[in-house]
């Protein structure tokens, strides 16, 4: 029922400008074969901002529509209608997309992680290190969180028995041997 894909050739994420100028060149090219119905998960509404305001024009060539968080000062609800209305559209968004989200039927029939969904590491963060050590807040904190992310971003596309479709992860981490555990999330 799902085909999950890591393409290779895609830039490390480490080298930000060269892997968004490669997202703002595939997102089109690939929403061109696939008709849109494409929802791709960011976790910076930096970068969404930046390859939706880059990737617009190209888009717009080839007759798809395309949504981002933060357009137009558009809200959730509103993006997730426009993404519902236009069957061939792609929408690109950050934890409120992660979370909750629903695209039934035709709708949504790929999804593009961005990015494999590691926190940032904010001064919260470092507390909690520094609390439990880094290697302990890892294992109890960070890791839990970010697999319950994936899980819950893999859920957008397959909901129920019925559904179907591609997901892309387009981070070259997700095939290093350290974030296997990101595989046995899927089910």
């Amino acid at each position: 029922r799902v085909l999950v894909g890591v393409p290779r050739g895609v830039p490390s994420v480490q080298n930000r400008e060269a892997y968004l100028d490669f997202l703002a060149r595939y997102l089109p090219w690939y929403a061109e074969r696939t008709r849109g119905r494409m929802l791709v998960l960011f976790t910076s509404l930096r970068d969404v901002r930046e390859v939706g305001e880059r990737a617009a024009a190209a888009f717009e060539e080839r007759g798809l529509p395309l949504f981002w968080q933060g357009m137009d000062a558009a809200g959730k609800e509103e993006l997730s209608s426009l993404f519902r209305e236009r069957v061939e559209s792609t929408l690109f968004g950050v934890d409120t997309f992660w979370y909750g989200a629903d695209f039934p039927g035709e709708t949504l029939e790929t999804l593009v992680i961005a990015r494999v969904p590691y926190g940032v590491p904010d001064r919260y963060h470092h507390a909690q290190c520094a609390a439990l050590t880094q290697k302990e807040q890892r294992r109890k904190i960070y890791m839990p969180r970010a697999l319950s992310k994936f899980r819950q971003g893999f859920g957008r596309l397959m909901r129920r028995e019925s559904d179907r479709g591609v997901v892309h992860i387009l981070d070259p981490r997700f095939l290093d041997p350290r974030n296997r555990s990101f595989l046995k999330e899927l089910p």
